[in-house]
């Protein structure tokens, strides 16, 4: 039986649909209108299932980004924060998205009506040719210092498809979506379970993810033992235990939360929703859990006035021996700039704009200096890209060169979003733009991805073969902006744990960041750690069982009559005991020897 690696899902109503107040104008798909270019895409109306009217035909016609084409509609009504809903319909598939696949597949998305487009909903669902029915329950989410804080006015909130991705024919009918009052129990309400292919014990690709783990992450320690006088130590006690990772597991985190004493950004006190206890706590996770961290806000342009915070605040990263990575030196896009530049620079002549672009750059590559390991210097080529419109490669060539002079210790990264881990238009932009700077001699020494996933999950063998794709130009890659936007934490769990795997089986990665690790200060309200009570999700024990538990090193053993023992561990830093006497050894891939001498 063939199968698709887009993934799986199974189509399981649990409950009948409760009657709520519907969020959607009625008149079913005529309230939906369609967004995108006649020749991508196209739609329909067709029969639906039991052959009434009200069901669309969408087919696709163009490889893209999923976003561009959309079939959507607004709320009709007032959408509360936290509140509620359920998102139902059904859908089959006409003609598969890939020709030796026998499914489609549609993402659907609840999504603020313009920028920054938070998502209540994003999820990937698996079409066969047969009709099914799914159900998607969700929390209305909002963000604190917005317009829309606590929900969203009539007209500011979309329901709808984003169909892009690969040409396919599907068919989608019977939208409803439903909220419901505070009394509602999200758990009760009906669920389409969602599954991605690799997901089983058994899978296929978990053996040899193993065997590239031990062969490319871990390296031989030999020890050998003598005594004063150099004469060999048989029956020592050896005890080798990690310290420190050579791989970069790592997070976004915000600079206020380390200040000594708490404060918020600036020199404001800490807000209502932020206790003390929460900030205390945080920074013990941070030093628990990671050794590499990114400012998630504080480095940007906009807010490039909180770079203050960032030096205040590097020192007890530095204490902990806590690298640090730089976001972002351009981002293309007006609003990524300061608010009372924009207007102006939209009207500039291309010699005044690269000239602002490089005098930004210069003061915070000069700025953070010797600080850091690595910078994003363009992020998200692929969507935002209207300065090398106007500038061309030159340009952006040029903002490498001035990058890389002025801190020539730091990986220079070239990252990119929007799907890159499972989109292939976005990936042949990135390889397209990383050769246009290579013919301009631009010192890019990095890939970045961004790895912002939707449910159920890019399956790992799909993952696998894109980090062999992104690596074929033999720079390193790193993950940087990890997350998982599901409600479900089972499936969560057993994604995290195995994309975590299939990444860290990767030769070409050498870092794992997440977007943030608790639900208290994530961009989402909805980290792949810790709930909001700092309680551990079902995703952030997997985390700490592979992380600290399956590859961290914990080995004993004894020497044989040469004085000698070999221990296979993973790279990194270690502390060795030979019975009483105690050494540190760094492990690296050509495996180390350590001569102990005891007294």
């Amino acid at each position: 039986m063939k199968t698709s690696f887009l993934g799986m899902i199974l189509a399981t109503a649990l409950a009948a649909a409760p009657q709520g107040e519907s969020l959607i104008a009625a008149g079913g798909v005529a309230a939906f209108e369609f967004r995108g270019s006649a020749t991508v895409g196209s739609i329909e109306p067709v029969a639906g299932p039991g052959g009434e009217e009200g069901a669309v035909r969408a087919t696709i016609r163009e490889t893209g980004n999923p976003g561009s084409l959309q079939l959507r509609t607004l709320n009709a009504i007032e959408a509360k924060r936290d509140q509620v809903c359920l998102f139902s319909f059904r859908a089959r598939m006409v003609e598969p998205a890939v020709p030796e696949s026998d499914t489609g597949e549609a993402r659907a998305v609840v999504e603020h009506n313009g920028a920054p487009f938070v998502k209540s909903l994003s999820a990937r669902v698996i079409l066969t040719r047969e009709w099914q029915e799914f159900h998607l329950p969700f929390r209305v989410r909002t963000r604190h210092n917005t317009p829309f804080a606590d929900g969203y006015a009539p007209g500011t909130l979309r329901i709808g498809f984003h169909l892009g991705g690969r040409p396919q024919v599907i068919e989608l009918a019977d939208f409803s979506a439903q909220a419901y009052g505070p009394e509602t129990d999200f758990e009760t309400l009906p669920r389409t379970m969602l599954h991605y292919e690799g997901r089983e014990p058994d899978a296929a690709w978990r053996q040899p993810a193993a065997e590239r783990i031990r062969h490319h992450r871990m390296a031989d320690l030999t020890i050998r033992v003598v005594d004063a006088q150099g004469r060999p130590v048989p029956n020592a006690d050896i005890a080798v235990d990690m310290l420190r990772h050579e791989f970069r597991w790592g997070t976004a985190v915000s600079a206020y939360m380390f200040k000594d004493p708490p404060a918020f950004m600036g020199s404001r006190p800490l807000p209502d929703w932020l206790p003390e206890s929460d900030v205390r706590r945080y920074c013990a996770e941070v030093e628990r859990l990671f050794n590499t961290a990114v400012f998630e806000a504080d480095m940007k342009h906009p807010s490039w006035w909180r770079h203050r915070d960032v030096l205040q605040v590097r020192p007890w990263f530095a204490d902990r021996r806590i690298e640090l990575r730089g976001h972002t030196l351009v981002w293309q896009n007006w609003r990524f700039l300061p608010e009372a530049d924009r207007e102006r620079l939209q009207a500039a002549a291309p010699a005044e704009l690269q000239a602002y672009i490089l005098d930004h750059l210069r003061t915070a590559t000069e700025t953070f200096r010797g600080m850091l390991y690595d910078w994003d210097v363009v992020n998200e080529p692929y969507a935002n890209h209207v300065w090398t419109d106007r500038l061309g490669y030159d340009a952006m060539a040029e903002w490498f060169r001035t990058a890389q002079a002025l801190d020539p210790g730091c990986r220079m990264t070239l990252c990119e979003g929007y799907g890159v881990i499972a989109n292939l238009p976005v990936q042949d932009n990135l390889l397209r733009t990383l050769d246009e700077m290579r013919r301009r001699d631009a010192p890019v020494t990095g890939l970045g991805i961004h790895g912002h996933i939707a449910p159920p999950g890019v399956p790992p063998e799909q993952v696998y073969a894109s980090l062999e794709r992104l690596a074929a130009p033999g720079l390193p890659l790193q993950i940087t902006e990890f997350d998982f936007d599901c409600d479900d934490e089972e499936l969560a769990a057993d994604y995290l744990r195995d994309f975590l795997t299939i990444v860290f089986s990767h030769p070409a990665v050498d870092g794992f960041l997440m977007w943030g690790f608790w639900d208290g200060r994530h961009w989402l309200g909805n980290a792949p750690l810790f709930r909001k009570d700092w309680s551990l999700k079902p995703s952030g024990q997997a985390y700490i069982d592979l992380v600290l538990g399956d590859w961290w090193t914990r080995e004993r053993g004894t020497t044989d009559h040469q004085g000698l023992v070999r221990v296979r561990c993973f790279r990194g830093e270690h502390r060795v005991r030979v019975n009483t006497h105690e050494q540190t050894v760094q492990v690296g891939a050509d495996g180390t020897e350590l001569v102990v001498r005891l007294p």
